[in-house]
């Protein structure tokens, strides 16, 4: 079973992945957990990226109608007819 983390290189560093000597972006990228990374990391050269935060006011417009109750039943109104 493979791990996934996202990374990013450590403040002015520089690091390439291993088979396509591409660099890892700034940002962070997520990468396959491996001897290569886990010694990268123990050295300093890659942390963690992280998380990107969700939209607050989404979510607690969600959070609000869940928790609202429910509106009260409608009035009814009952027409008696003389005879």
């Amino acid at each position: 079973m493979s791990t996934t983390r996202v990374l990013m290189p450590a403040e002015g560093r520089r690091v390439r992945f291993p088979v396509t000597g591409k660099l890892l972006k700034d940002t962070g990228e997520p990468i396959v957990w491996s001897s290569y990374w886990h010694r990268r990391f123990e050295a300093g050269d890659v942390v963690d990226a992280p998380a990107k935060a969700a939209p607050a006011a989404p979510a607690a417009a969600k959070a609000a109608v869940a928790l609202a109750p429910p509106p009260p039943p409608a009035a009814a109104v009952v027409v008696v007819k003389e005879a």
